[in-house]
């Protein structure tokens, strides 16, 4: 596809997956500052995703050609080091490929809520003042918000899923980091980001922007059970308890203009 086509072209996040957004632009000619924002676009992908779900569009991401833009900038260009930061924020920064603060930051100017929240800590230990010095929580909502869903935090995983839970109670919508396999180095595990959906007594159904998702797995994959839904869309199933191992402990609520306003 030319930068032209690119330009006019509109992507639907929830049935394209990121690889297949880099196959669009295969004449780019920054292709390995733009494979590697790509690789790193899980988050964005994710709140795109969100996006369309509701029945919005966020600006940024309009086409190809702006939604490419952001990424270089954010992933390649911006990235700020925890040495910078104060002690009690170094806590708090992110850095694991997500770019879950750009991101957040991006869809904010858009009129959404995004909480950045680290699952791991528990309630105690769960400072706001210093979750806003890094930008995990900005507005007077998000720092609410992050206080409430703080309860969730700690070693018990069975409580991440009650936070996820929680979040989709609000009409918010939890992007959820992942540890996968990496598709450079199998024996080593990365970050990614999916979208929780809903659980039920024994499986979490979740939206995931990797095309590789099962297969980069490899001889374990049927071990993971992870099975695509009948439709277009890149929505999936995994046994609860296999998806909560997945789990990270990052978590970004989102919260569309719309769910905003129900809230006020």
């Amino acid at each position: 596809m030319s930068s032209s086509e690119a330009e006019k072209s509109e992507i639907e996040f929830t049935s394209t997956p990121q690889q297949a957004i880099g196959r669009m632009l295969i004449d780019a000619h920054n292709k390995e500052q733009l494979k590697f924002a790509l690789d790193r676009s899980c988050t964005a992908h994710c709140v795109e995703a969100i996006a369309e779900m509701s029945g919005l569009k966020i600006p940024s991401f309009s086409n190809i050609e702006a939604y490419t833009r952001f990424l270089l900038e954010s992933m390649t260009a911006s990235h700020r080091q925890s040495t910078d930061l104060p002690t009690d924020a170094k806590l708090y920064f992110v850095d694991d490929g997500w770019s879950a603060i750009a991101v957040a930051d991006l869809v904010r100017l858009s009129g959404y809520g995004a909480v950045s929240h680290n699952l791991n800590y528990p309630p105690k230990n769960t400072d706001v003042a210093a979750m806003e010095k890094i930008g995990r929580v900005r507005s007077d909502f998000e720092r609410q918000y992050a206080t409430e869903v703080a309860e969730y935090g700690g070693q018990d995983k069975a409580k991440w899923l009650l936070a996820l839970q929680d979040t989709k109670s609000h009409g918010g919508f939890p992007v959820v980091s992942i540890e996968i396999p990496s598709s450079e180095f199998p024996d080593k595990l990365g970050r990614h980001s999916v979208v929780f959906l809903e659980a039920d007594e024994t499986h979490i159904t979740y939206f995931d922007p990797d095309q590789k998702n099962i297969s980069r797995y490899g001889e374990a994959a049927s071990h993971q059970q992870i099975h695509k839904e009948a439709t277009d869309k890149l929505i999936y199933r995994q046994p609860l308890e296999k998806f909560l191992d997945r789990m990270s402990g990052e978590v970004i609520h989102i919260f569309t203009p719309i769910a905003l306003n129900s809230e006020r």
